[in-house]
């Protein structure tokens, strides 16, 4: 997979959730963040977000179990 810019990021996020009929709020709580952080996301307010957390939304799109590390 290629280079995706931020914005992409918050977009994926917000599709899968669609998809999923999740919403940020949900995805936020399974993935240890505020719902606030993926809006700042979508929008470009975030310009480099951390790998960890970058880690963790994908898992909670995806429906598996988000193991947070210390």
């Amino acid at each position: 997979m290629g280079y995706m810019g931020v914005a992409a990021v918050g977009a994926y996020v917000r599709t899968l959730a669609d998809l999923q009929r999740i919403t940020y709020a949900e995805v936020a709580e399974v993935a240890g963040v505020q719902a606030k952080y993926i809006w700042r996301l979508e929008n470009e307010a975030i310009k480099e977000p951390s790998a960890r957390v970058l880690r963790l939304l994908n898992d909670a799109v995806h429906g598996q179990r988000v193991v947070r590390g210390p």
